[in-house]
């Protein structure tokens, strides 16, 4: 039985972006950790199982797509939604080209995130907890 999607990351050092992400989480009855960098969010990602990484992009642009390339390395299939705050047709190109599921505008929207989370699980029934396996 595939269970649904119940475990994020959630790396960023902006507090109100993660008041507003958590409110959503515990909306969606998501448990969550959050982590202060994308080097920490690797790290939670080999300590548990990890069903979805949310990444703000205040960090530099290059610790971002380093961070992305290791943890599709880690676990291809993971989606990883970032929300960049350079929303240029090149960065999305280029973080569509290492895996990104999904890249969201700042400020974000509730309704977008929902939406995003109801992909997230609809991807997780259809391919299994994929996103977990080493």
């Amino acid at each position: 039985m595939v269970r649904l999607v119940k475990s994020a990351v959630i790396a960023s050092e902006n507090p109100d972006l993660i008041d507003q992400l958590s409110n959503i989480m515990v909306e969606y009855d998501y448990s969550f950790i959050i982590v202060k960098s994308a080097i920490e969010s690797i790290l939670k990602i080999l300590e548990q199982e990890v069903d979805l990484l949310i990444l703000d992009s205040d960090f530099a642009e290059n610790t971002i797509m380093n961070s992305i390339n290791i943890i599709k390395k880690m676990r291809p299939r993971l989606p990883i939604v970032v929300l960049p705050e350079d929303f240029a047709i090149d960065t999305v190109r280029k973080l569509t080209k290492a895996g990104v599921f999904y890249c969201a505008m700042k400020p974000v929207q509730i309704d977008e995130i929902e939406q995003v989370l109801e992909a997230v699980n609809r991807f997780h029934l259809k391919y299994g907890n994929i996103g977990t396996s080493v």
